[in-house]
């Protein structure tokens, strides 16, 4: 899991005294931070990991996570699916938002640097943030995530104004649904 000869050096990750937290585990696995991972290097994870199953995580038109799991049939199915996408319905994906059914090809695309090996599945598992994009490659317009870049784009050019948030994930984890937010 070197680099090639004309990359750049890759940065290594120095070895952990303690285990890694699951986000950081396949950083530690690879020897080199999430910007220079490649497709094959999570290959080699699902070999010398014995993964079994790959999750494919992406926002539905309805703004929940959705999953689609696959096993790898072998190791040319994943680098086929982890290099040329998954194609799926649009139409039913993000039904409503105007996607007709005679133009509802997209395809999942892996974003290679959201990779994981998921804590709690029973069995080992490479999972994977995918963004949406049309039959023509451009990313799909009614998917949130250039939703989100248009309207950044556009709060920027016209109030001149960069929001930088995030999700507060500690809100969501751990309770219960008697509880409430008060």
């Amino acid at each position: 899991m070197g680099h090639t000869l004309d990359a750049p050096p890759t940065p290594s990750v120095p070895p952990a005294t303690t285990p890694p937290l699951p986000a950081c585990r396949l950083a530690q696995l690879m020897g080199k931070t999430r910007a220079f991972w490649t497709i094959e290097d999570l290959v080699e994870v699902v070999m010398e990991q014995e993964i079994r199953l790959v999750s494919l995580m992406h926002i539905g038109g309805d703004g929940w996570l959705k999953t689609l799991d696959f096993v790898p049939r072998d190791l040319a199915h994943l680098r086929d699916v982890l290099t040329g996408g998954e194609r799926a319905d649009g139409s039913s994906i993000f039904a409503g938002k105007g996607i007709s059914a005679r133009k509802s090809d997209i395809v999942f695309r892996p974003r290679v640097d959201t990779a994981f090996l998921h804590p709690f599945a029973s069995l080992p598992t490479l999972v994977l943030l995918w963004s949406h994009y049309d039959r023509n490659g451009t990313p799909l317009a009614e998917s949130p995530e250039p939703l989100v870049h248009r309207a950044f784009e556009r709060m920027t050019q016209e109030t001149g104004i960069e929001l930088h948030a995030l999700g507060e994930v500690e809100f969501f984890l751990g309770k219960r649904p008697e509880e409430s937010d008060i």
